[in-house]
């Protein structure tokens, strides 16, 4: 269940970041669901390697954070962009701004 629910998790990534707005989301549990590890994750625990443990646990520790920006994104105006334009960031791998402006 667990895996499956992350490779489910994979897939609404991969779709979020081929799109240049953030997604209109109303139920973070819906969209990026964590219940499998909520329900299963305790008897995980004494049943998967530790190294595969800590992975898990690292994933669903990033995906909460994940989810708590989804959501934040979600209560913003309706055309946010998911990225900064692209001269934002080729200005900051030249080093090239200066006070949050790009040098001109």
């Amino acid at each position: 269940m667990v895996a499956g629910e992350l490779l489910h998790l994979q897939m609404i990534f991969r779709g979020a970041s081929a799109g240049t707005d953030w997604p209109a989301i109303e139920d973070v549990n819906a969209f990026l669901p964590n219940s499998a590890w909520q329900e299963y994750r305790s008897r995980l625990a004494d049943t998967v390697d530790e190294d595969l443990w800590d992975q898990l646990v690292m994933a669903y520790a990033l995906l909460e954070a994940d989810r708590a920006r989804f959501v934040t994104a979600a209560k913003l105006a309706p055309d946010r962009p998911l990225a900064a334009p692209r001269t934002t960031w080729d200005a900051c791998a030249d080093g090239s701004v200066t006070e949050g402006r790009v040098a001109g």
